[in-house]
């Protein structure tokens, strides 16, 4: 029953993240809007990206852990580093547009 668990959590996680970003990259590539609602649509959309590929990821490891497989190559930097990259720019991003408005507000 904790792996059926384990399996819903992260599919309905991939799941809404996955209409998430479609959503938000149809207001960031739809040219319509603001151009600050594009761009936190650009933000919103990588960051979902993020979510679904960690959550994607972690998924299989707990799998291939669980079921005695191949776990240790998701362990490899190069695999771990592929699967949070998107994570990484998506926060990045997010405060450096962070940073811009602060910026922006004390002048």
């Amino acid at each position: 029953m904790p792996d059926a668990l384990v399996l819903v959590q992260d599919i309905v996680t991939i799941a809404c993240a996955g209409f998430n970003a479609a959503y938000f990259s149809t207001r960031w590539f739809g040219g319509r809007g603001r151009a600050s609602h594009r761009v936190a649509a650009a933000a919103l959309t990588l960051l979902n990206a993020a979510v679904v590929v960690e959550s994607a990821f972690f998924l299989a490891l707990y799998f291939a852990y669980h079921r005695h497989g191949p776990f240790h190559l998701f362990l490899a930097p190069s695999a771990w580093l592929a699967g949070r990259f998107l994570l990484l720019a998506a926060t990045a991003f997010i405060s450096l547009l962070i940073l811009r408005y602060l910026a922006s507000t004390e002048s």
